[in-house]
Parts: structure tokens; sequence; C-alpha cells
């Protein structure tokens, strides 16, 4: 079984944090502040899945890719091991394509070197 989701969408707070990350000036996001961005709320992800279907996460990953010469996009996938099942479940989602400006010319030229750039997603330390 696997569950598409919308990054930043589908949850009123999340759509307005999108928003308020997003509406920063252009050229002022690093690969590296989008990536805490979106990992926080990926931790909180992992955590209400396996409160709600009584699983356990497996692993995962985030990834940034550039999407044409000028806009890159952002997407995760999750893996949970549910009881009684044989496979893990898949939980992926996917940004809608954001501009490129929007980060800086160093995570710019970083994004168009390397189109792909991947991070794993450890368990996050419940709170």
């Amino acid at each position: 079984m696997s569950t598409l989701i919308i990054l930043g969408i589908g949850f009123v707070a999340g759509a307005v944090l999108v928003a308020k990350f997003f509406g920063k000036k252009s050229g002022s996001k690093t690969i590296n502040s989008l990536t805490d961005f979106y990992i926080n709320k990926i931790n909180q992800i992992i955590l209400d899945e396996e409160r709600k279907q009584n699983s356990n996460y497996v692993g995962g990953s985030f990834k940034i890719q550039l999407v044409g010469s000028d806009e890159y996009r952002c997407s995760y996938d999750l893996y949970f091991e549910v009881d009684g099942e044989r496979d893990p479940n898949l939980t992926t989602a996917q940004s809608q394509n954001r501009k490129i400006s929007e980060l800086t010319s160093e995570s710019q030229a970083e994004l168009r070197r390397e189109r792909t750039i991947e991070f794993e997603i450890d368990h996050p330390q419940k709170k």
C-alpha cells in the first residue's frame, strides 16, 4: 500500500508554514535551510504515521531535484513496517515545482551540478 501526499497541502498549519518559508525574499534559501525546513515536518509525519497506523518507521529519503533549467521540487519516500504485512508500506510526497531563483547562487550552482540532492531520513527522536 502507498500513500501520496502533496507537500505543504492538506493541513492548514503546514500550508501556513510553507507560505512563510517560501515568502522570504528570492535568493535567500540554501539547500541546508530547505532540507531543515522539510525534515522537521517529515519527522512529525513519521511519528504521526507510527501512532495512527501502529507501524514502525524503517527508513526513507528526502530529495531536492532540478526540474528543467529553472525549477526544482522536493520529495520524500518513507517506509513503514506494519504488523502482519510482508512488505513495508510506502508514504511518498512531492512539492509543486518552485523557481530555482528562490535559492542562493551557491545552492543554485550545487543543484544544477548535482541535479538531485538526496538525504537519508533517520528515525526522529520522540519528544
